[in-house]
């Protein structure tokens, strides 16, 4: 079997509860036209379909794929128009095929990574990823209008540090907390903002004084949101409605292969996106 090879191993695999469908969306070099393609989870296989309108590009990065309430697929990825730098754009699939890719965020020139796309509990999007601000990346965020997006908000504090590796929880009311790995006093660090009565928190530490790096969150699907991420040779998982660190129940997601080799991507379970591991985490105890 020729061996696919992936640029930057971006995966997503999204799914809704009660048996909605299941995606998982890549980027590859080869075959040489580099467009983003999608397999559906049908009677226990995969059927892999091609985001044909992402041709148009020169290059496309790091797809993420959510699921509106209706089962339609959304997909968010950074893409390059002849030599400008990446930006974040996206398209939704409907009963005429894929609509034609649209910026996140419009106007916008400065270097884009990263995208993650997640619905609230309502179905309304909501995209996350990373954005060149001055001489670092800071993490943005924009919540969908009806049509697309509206406007983007800077989430990180501007500092001369990366804040890169977004993702997007929420909680029993619905409202969003976003997280990112980030860097302070010297180490990695997870950091987040809560949106509540129509406003962005300030970014915060979860864990300010760890005793090794923490890289590498994801949000964690259960009765409570919560973000993992790796820390001194093991898992984390911290609770945004306890603020605090829980144990989790393991359990691991019943698939088939993948349908593109070295899949380290994404899972979404009841349409929370996870990281696809060994051991995937389930739910807080």
């Amino acid at each position: 079997m020729k061996r696919i090879m992936l640029l930057l191993a971006a995966f997503c695999l999204s799914a809704r509860a009660q048996a909605a469908p299941t995606w998982f969306v890549w980027s590859e070099n080869e075959p040489a036209d580099g467009a983003i393609r999608l397999s559906k989870l049908e009677g226990g296989s995969w059927r892999t379909e091609t985001l044909d309108k992402s041709s148009r590009f020169s290059a496309n990065y790091l797809p993420c794929v959510g699921v509106d309430r209706d089962g339609a697929p959304w997909v968010v990825w950074a893409a390059r128009e002849g030599d400008a730098s990446p930006r974040i754009f996206f398209s939704r699939k409907g009963a005429d095929g894929w609509c034609d890719p649209e910026p996140v965020a419009p106007g916008n020139e400065e270097w884009e990574s990263s995208p993650v796309i997640r619905f609230d509990p309502r179905g309304r999007p909501w995209a996350v990823w990373s954005r060149m601000n001055g001489p670092s990346t800071e993490i943005f965020c924009a919540a969908g209008n009806g049509e697309g997006f509206g406007a983007a908000f800077r989430l990180s504090s501007p500092d001369d540090s990366p804040d890169e590796n977004p993702g997007l929880v929420f909680g029993a009311d619905g409202a969003p907390t976003a997280f990112w790995e980030g860097w302070s006093g010297g180490r990695s660090l997870i950091f987040a903002c809560r949106f509540s009565d129509g406003a962005w928190s300030g970014e915060e530490a979860l864990s300010p004084s760890p005793d090794a790096d923490q890289v590498r969150p994801a949000a964690v699907a259960g009765k409570e949101p919560a973000i993992s991420w790796w820390e001194g040779g093991e898992w984390k998982y911290y609770s945004c409605a306890r603020n605090s660190f829980v144990l989790l129940r393991q359990s691991a997601p019943s698939l088939p292969p993948l349908p593109a080799e070295e899949a380290t991507g994404w899972i979404a379970d009841g349409g929370d996106l996870l990281p696809v591991r060994d051991a995937l985490p389930a739910s807080p105890d």
